[in-house]
């Protein structure tokens, strides 16, 4: 397994963000067997790929958090996680969007509170941009069969009711 680079400037994280657009796959990756260490399924070469070049644009944002601002950095991000035949390479990509400054694609986020393979990760981006009109969409995920999606679930409610 490679690492990717991590770009330097918007124009490199917006090839990055090309080269991840590139990997789609034209149609939906089958589910592949269980992994016996982690009970979930192995990944696809082109999930662990495009996970790569979105953790490395993740990297590339918290060194340089002007890039939050960036609206161009920020629709190709989302636009990338719409992408479900990426499956589970996704998940990277709403790490980047996890601020206040990405708030303005909360909307296009929360469509994804339903999707088993990225909804804890759309969830916790939600959170971190303090978008909190979205709880109809979150109170399913109280019964989440994984623990992490179900407190990230509760402490999104616990917010809500906060700021309500």
């Amino acid at each position: 397994m490679t690492r990717a680079v991590v770009p330097a400037n918007e124009e490199a994280v917006l090839q990055a963000l090309d080269s991840a657009r590139r990997l789609v796959p034209t149609k939906k990756l089958p589910t592949l067997s269980l992994s016996k260490i982690a009970r979930q399924p192995e990944w696809h070469a082109v999930e662990q790929a495009a996970w790569e070049i979105g953790e490395s644009v993740r990297q590339a944002v918290m060194a340089a958090p002007r890039l939050r601002k960036s609206a161009s950095i920020r629709e190709a991000l989302v636009s990338l996680t719409e992408q479900e035949n990426l499956g589970r390479g996704r998940q990277a990509f709403f790490f980047s969007l996890s601020h206040v400054a990405a708030g303005s694609v909360a909307d296009r986020v929360a469509r994804h509170l339903d999707d088993p393979e990225v909804q804890g990760h759309a969830l916790d981006a939600l959170l971190k941009m303090k978008a909190y009109g979205y709880i109809q969409a979150v109170k399913p995920l109280l019964t989440s069969r994984q623990v992490w999606v179900r407190r990230l679930a509760k402490r999104y409610v616990e917010k809500h009711a906060e700021v309500a």
